[in-house]
């Protein structure tokens, strides 16, 4: 996994591989990125990776929902007080992950 790749053209490229497929059968995952950073956006990526493989998903889609879950819980910090010193605000976005598991 390598994850938080600027190109300036607008996204955020994450990369997955694994050590079957190797680097000719590496994912590329891009996402919109936001005109601003915050703290704490790497812990939110890993920690909604790791649950999204213990619900079962592959990597590859894991990555891509972390992406996401990580993307609109910045959206959602954009609107909290002094958000630029207290770091991402996820709790808003839980559902994403939550509803992972829900059967």
């Amino acid at each position: 996994m390598l994850k938080g790749i600027d190109r300036n053209d607008g996204k955020i490229r994450n990369y997955v591989a694994s050590a079957i497929s190797g680097a000719s059968g590496k994912q590329e995952l891009a996402h919109d990125k936001l005109p601003f950073m915050t703290h704490g956006t790497g812990d939110a990526f890993a920690s909604a990776l790791c649950g999204a493989v213990m619900a079962g998903r592959s990597l590859g889609e894991s990555a891509y929902i972390a992406g996401e879950f990580v993307r609109h819980a910045m959206e959602s910090t954009q609107y909290q007080p002094h958000h630029d010193e207290r770091g991402v605000s996820f709790e808003l976005n839980l559902g994403e992950l939550t509803g992972l598991v829900r059967r």
